[in-house]
């Protein structure tokens, strides 16, 4: 038979002495599990049983590249004169002049691509 699921809806916080909560975190950091999680472990309850502990993930570091502020700034002119064609062209209904539209976006896709390889 399978293992019944348990439902953790509950949330219950207490206070504890700095040093028992200093213990209780380095120990959960040693096991590499939250705080939660190894707190959960610790407890013996009748008749439940308690999920497996699950293993603390890693974060993720994500590396962001420098980039130039002016470049940054013009691709977010490009980005509201994009959305100024767009609020046009819904407040319109129909696009009336496509060519217009066309020529409009050929520039905006020549100012990234000059912005862009300007780098």
């Amino acid at each position: 038979m399978g293992k019944r699921k348990v439902n953790f809806g509950k949330m219950l916080s207490f206070r504890l002495p700095e040093n028992i909560a200093t213990a209780w975190t380095e120990a959960a950091e040693k096991s590499e599990m939250s705080l939660a999680d190894f707190i959960r472990s610790q407890v013996k309850v009748d008749g439940v049983d308690l999920p497996a502990p699950r293993r603390k993930t890693q974060a993720r570091k994500v590396k962001y590249l420098p980039a130039d502020p002016a470049l940054v700034r013009q691709i977010a002119r490009i980005g509201n004169n994009l959305n100024q064609i767009a609020r046009a062209v819904n407040q319109q209904g129909v696009i009336n002049h496509e060519l217009e539209l066309l020529r409009i976006l050929e520039s905006i896709k020549d100012e990234v691509q000059k912005a862009v390889s300007s780098d």
